[in-house]
């Protein structure tokens, strides 16, 4: 591992300036601030099939690739009918054990409405079956259009503190796993 430690995240949005991606953005800073490096797989210009539908794809082969070579992850996804999008499901279904085994995760999630942490809890299941080491905190917000200022800030400085220390936690962990 480099000085920095790669975080390779992965987001279950295809809205360009939706919660998740401010959340994403805001998290992908505090990495960064901490010591990492993080790189978001850009999954609206590079697509990926649905899994099975192809074995031979030039965005999955680069997707299997990154994922290998990073030191950690961080995964982001709404909560739609109360579990993660389609969309991060078959990011995850690309994925398995040679890229997340024995590397740290974090989790985070937006809801439209009241607290609930059911994405939260099918990210860490699926994490776990594949042997990623899934730190502690996470990050959940609910009533999510209405968590953020104009700015692009969240309302609640006490979530930035704690997305702060997710992302220290993370770089931390991956240091230690080095």
């Amino acid at each position: 591992m480099s000085d920095a430690p790669k975080v390779f995240c992965l987001i279950g949005s295809m809205t360009p300036n939706g919660n998740g991606a401010k959340l994403m953005d805001l998290a992908i800073a505090a990495i960064e601030n901490a010591g990492g490096e993080a790189e978001l797989w850009p999954i609206r210009e590079k697509r990926l099939p649905f899994f099975g539908e192809t074995w031979e794809d030039a965005n999955v082969a680069e997707f299997k690739s990154k994922a290998l070579e990073s030191d950690g992850f961080l995964l982001c996804s709404p909560e739609y009918h109360g579990t993660i999008s389609g969309l991060l499901k078959n990011q995850l279904d690309w994925l398995g054990f040679d890229q997340f085994s024995g590397k740290p995760a974090a989790v985070m999630s937006t809801l439209g409405g009241q607290p609930n942490s059911n994405a939260l809890n099918h990210m860490r299941l699926s994490l776990r079956w594949v042997h990623a080491l899934v730190i502690q905190e996470q990050i959940g917000i609910a009533s999510a259009k209405h968590a953020w200022n104009d700015d692009g800030s969240l309302k609640d400085e006490k979530v930035q503190e704690r997305i702060e220390k997710m992302a220290v936690s993370l770089v931390d962990m991956c240091r230690r796993l080095e």
